[in-house]
């Protein structure tokens, strides 16, 4: 991982402990793995996602992950505490 992927990994982190619940904040970067990887999979990001921070890419991120029946199937409980946290932040 480059620094300005390592810079933008610890941002990330900050800003999440500090809009999630402590207890939470392991399945999330749990949550947050499994979508770079599905990412990576289907071809939308190459290295990590904490390089790639262009809305358009996050997008398109979220679109494939929406539509892909499998993925949602399999990450279901995933999928519920992302949703959860991202609408209880608000």
């Amino acid at each position: 991982m480059s620094s300005i992927s390592n810079d933008n990994e610890t941002i990330f982190k900050s800003w999440l402990s500090s809009n999630a619940p402590p207890i939470q904040l392991p399945e999330l970067y749990l949550a947050y793995k499994e979508i770079e990887s599905q990412a990576k999979k289907v071809n939308l990001v190459k290295a990590s996602l904490y390089e790639d921070l262009d809305i358009s890419i996050v997008k398109r991120i979220r679109s494939e992950i929406e539509q892909d029946r499998i993925f949602k199937f399999t990450h279901t409980f995933v999928l519920t505490d992302i949703t959860y946290e991202l609408c209880d932040s608000k």
